[in-house]
C-alpha cells in the first residue's frame, strides 16, 4: 500500500518576481506544488508560504481532514477453472470444477488499496493469487474478508463444486 496521496495545489501567481513560494505539508517542505499528504486519519495542513525578497513571510493554510475508508470490495475475483460473473455486490460465488481437475488458482484484488485482504484466514498483499491445491470431490469453500480502514467488512465465498470420481 502507499503511504501517501497525492494533492495539486493551486498554482500561486507572485506578484513580485523576486518572491519565492515553499509547499509545506505538516511542516516538511515540498519539492513543487504537487504534495504528498499522507494517508494517516485526522487532520493536517498545506502551507503554502510566500516569502518576499526583504524577507517577510506570509503563510496561506489549507488544513484537510483524512477520513478513513469504508470500502470494503473486492475489485476482481478470478479463478483459473470455470468462471464466475463477478460484481462487488456479489458475495457468494459457485464454480463447478472438473474432476480431472486437482487445483484452482483464486485471485482476489480489493477496490482501495488501503482494505486488508484475508484469504482463508491470512493476510494478503493485494492483488493475491491463492492456490486451492489436491481438491477431493465435493464442496470446498474459499473466504476471502475485506477490512476497510474504518472497520467496515464484507467477505465474499467461492464454493468450488468439485464433481465425483466415477466409479
Amino acid at each position: 500500500t502507499t503511504d501517501n496521496f497525492t494533492f495539486k495545489a493551486t498554482n500561486a501567481t507572485l506578484n513580485d518576481g523576486k518572491a519565492n513560494i515553499k509547499y509545506l505539508v505538516n511542516g516538511v517542505n515540498q519539492e513543487n506544488n504537487v504534495v504528498n499528504v499522507p494517508r494517516v486519519e485526522g487532520t493536517g495542513a498545506i502551507v503554502v508560504q510566500v516569502i518576499a525578497e526583504n524577507g517577510n513571510v506570509n503563510n496561506y493554510k489549507i488544513t484537510y481532514n483524512k477520513i478513513p475508508s469504508s470500502n470494503a470490495y473486492l475489485s476482481e475475483l478470478i479463478v483459473s477453472e470455470g468462471s464466475i460473473e463477478f460484481n462487488k455486490e456479489t458475495f457468494n460465488y459457485e464454480v463447478n470444477v472438473p474432476r480431472n481437475v486437482n487445483s484452482v488458482d483464486i485471485t482476489a484484488r480489493v477496490e482501495d488499496e488501503t482494505s486488508i485482504l484475508k484469504m482463508n484466514s491470512y493476510i494478503y498483499s493485494s492483488p493475491h493469487t491463492l492456490t486451492i491445491s489436491n481438491l477431493k470431490p465435493g464442496n470446498t469453500e474459499v473466504i476471502m474478508l475485506v477490512t476497510a480502514e474504518n472497520g467496515t467488512t464484507y467477505t465474499y465465498v467461492v464454493t468450488l463444486k468439485k464433481e465425483a470420481n466415477v466409479s
